[in-house]
């Protein structure tokens, strides 16, 4: 009896323990290597990119097999996503475990990996400890306290990694571009029957949740397809009118999603990221293709009721657009009426990139491990490019405008052009050695390995690469009126900046 009694006793202690905000993930990996590391990364809020968030990490060692994640002070759910530690590109990392797998309190799942043939993902600078990433690696099954909605997620997942659906549609996008959207609408109505099987087992609002995580994965995926078959195509021909009708049938649901949406879908990061590109893909639309930052904030602004949901859309939006157009009146009006926590916190970063304002105060290493920081450019106009690698746009940027505009001030001593590389040190330097488009002459800096995280990456909010900067000689911003991505802009913000 006093077993009985003590057994009881340790149960509903486990039980008011978990419900407390706390949480357990068993990895049983006995196929890991006994010096590889597992790293769970924890984020409650997202507005655009994953990385760009806040998130918590956590990493295991491999202890015979198993790596055990106890999770603490879980106010709410939080999304979740595991990796190894040496799979990153550079200084991100890849979740080729999970990838924004719900997380809730009281969550204690074994998580059982076996592995299987997957496909390599090629890459121009390789990946940490020259590891490439491999896909699709994993199986799984999964048992314990919440287990249902990991497997729910988890079938979502693999739908949606096939590789012969990958190869499938690369083959058919580049000869019928028609085709690939009836793919992804296929794929989409499979993995919401996949979720409908598990619904009986997980809670009405996680499924909810879930399936909102699901329109909005496919959703936006089908609008950056749009975006890259329509909007930015050259060749403009036959296909024309086929495209049309795509964008007309993505618009009209995106219309019917925007109705049926409530402030609870701000739960659902994937969600919000379909609405911000169904409204971008609406906006341009209706203005013949062509982007004007501050008309499609005013339009987002009157289109959405939710308000919640409008605040996170703004966010994320002028996250990922206000650096290309900096405007006073947009972000003031943007400021005053953001009233959610986390969307006001991300917008109100952005005054840094307003004309007039200090700029951050660095001090970085170069190649040499020589710091060289912002006092030493006083009285000079300062122009700064951030850029990494494998960025193709950051070459071009830097060969086509920056190279010629630095050239024309080579004998100018107040003049200085400064670049940022967010790579590690081994790839910057790989870098550098080349010479092939990064301007001569000028100062070229690195983010200490810490890459995206690194506090003046975070003190711009930068999310899109190249990132370029002109300060005048009070290291004051002077971008706004001057399109400094073109050689005309760039020579004549420094020109203004001069005088």
């Amino acid at each position: 009896m006093k077993i009985l009694i003590l057994y009881v006793l340790i149960q509903c202690w486990t039980v008011y323990l978990f419900g407390q905000g706390n949480a357990q993930l068993f990895v049983h990996a006995p196929v890991l290597a006994p010096d590889d590391t597992l790293v769970l990364y924890l984020q409650k809020e997202r507005i655009a990119e994953p990385y760009r968030n806040h998130f918590r990490v956590l990493q295991k060692n491999n202890n015979n097999g198993v790596y055990s994640f106890s999770i603490d002070s879980l106010n709410n759910q939080h999304w979740v996503s595991m990796g190894l530690n040496f799979q990153k590109r550079g200084q991100t990392p890849f979740f080729t475990i999970l990838d924004e797998f719900l997380l809730q309190p009281g969550d204690s799942v074994h998580i059982y990996l076996s592995p299987k043939k997957g496909s390599f993902r090629a890459s121009e600078g390789g990946y940490d400890g020259d590891i490439p990433i491999v896909n699709e690696s994993w199986d799984a099954k999964f048992s314990g306290r919440g287990a249902s909605k990991y497997e729910a997620l988890w079938k979502v997942k693999l739908l949606s990694e096939q590789d012969y659906n990958k190869k499938v549609m690369y083959t058919i996008s580049s000869s019928y571009p028609t085709k690939l959207f009836d793919l992804h609408y296929k794929l989409q109505n499979e993995a919401l029957d996949v979720l409908l099987n598990y619904k009986p087992t997980i809670e009405s609002e996680i499924y909810d949740l879930f399936e909102r995580q699901v329109r909005g994965q496919y959703g936006k995926n089908i609008g950056r397809q749009l975006e890259m078959s329509y909007y930015y195509r050259d060749n403009k021909g036959a296909v024309d009118s086929a495209l049309r009708t795509e964008v007309r049938k993505y618009l009209d649901q995106g219309k019917v999603d925007l109705e049926h949406t409530d402030d609870n879908d701000i739960l659902s990061p994937r969600y919000m990221d379909y609405l911000l590109k169904y409204l971008m893909t609406s906006f341009r639309e209706q203005n013949n293709g062509e982007m004007d930052v501050s008309k499609c904030y005013y339009y987002i602004k009157n289109f959405i009721k939710p308000l919640k949901v409008r605040d996170r859309v703004i966010a994320s939006f002028l996250l990922d657009w206000f650096q290309f157009s900096p405007n006073q009146e947009v972000l003031s009006d943007a400021m005053s009426l953001v009233k959610e926590p986390y969307s006001l916190e991300k917008v109100s970063k952005l005054k840094r990139l307003l004309k007039g304002e200090i700029g951050y105060s660095f001090s970085l290493p170069d190649v040499d491990e020589n710091y060289h920081v912002a006092d030493e450019y006083k009285g000079k106009v300062v122009f700064i490019d951030f850029w990494f690698a494998s960025c193709l746009a950051c070459h071009i940027y830097m060969r086509d405008v920056v190279e010629p505009i630095k050239d024309l001030y080579r004998d100018n001593p107040n003049v200085v052009f400064i670049t940022i590389s967010i790579d590690t040190y081994d790839v910057f330097k790989g870098m550098l050695n080349k010479q092939d488009f990064l301007p001569k002459g000028g100062v070229h800096l690195y983010t200490e390995n810490k890459g995206y995280k690194h506090p003046m990456i975070e003190y711009y909010q930068i999310t899109a690469y190249p990132y370029p900067l002109l300060y005048g000689k009070d290291y004051r911003l002077v971008n706004g009126e001057f399109n400094i991505r073109t050689l005309e802009g760039l020579k004549e913000g420094i020109e203004a900046a001069l005088k």
